[in-house]
């Protein structure tokens, strides 16, 4: 069956199903487009066809806000610090590894649920 795709640059056919999920996928074909299949009149966003929203959701790709990358760069550092304090030998420096990778655990909780959230609100 074949799909043709209008996109504020003019229309596109393709061939068949496979085309359109590969084209969204590309980011040739947007969620925002609109698509017709063969033998109907009905125009649908590309992002509410039934089984195109994962092609969708690849196009959209995955990504993750400043704020929150800068906090995950710190975590893997402070993490990596802990281990090799608490891999050092002395008791000291080992308590002052476990205490930082405590708050490295409590701070990684704080931002999952953040990220959790944000997800749930999309």
């Amino acid at each position: 069956m074949r799909y043709t795709v209008r996109t504020p640059e003019g229309e596109l056919t393709l061939p068949d199903r496979v085309a359109l999920e590969r084209a969204m996928a590309v980011g040739l074909v947007g969620p925002e487009d609109e698509v017709c299949e063969e033998g109907t009149t009905r125009w649908l966003k590309a992002g509410s066809v039934p089984g195109l929203t994962r092609a969708a959701a690849a196009a959209r790709g995955w990504t993750l806000p400043p704020k929150q990358l800068a906090q995950v760069v710190a975590i893997v550092v402070l993490g990596l610090i802990a281990l090799a304090l608490m891999l050092s030998g002395t008791v000291e420096l080992a308590i002052a590894g476990a205490l930082i990778a405590f708050s490295v655990a409590g701070w990684l909780f704080v931002l999952t649920q953040q990220a959790f959230s944000i997800k749930r609100r999309r």
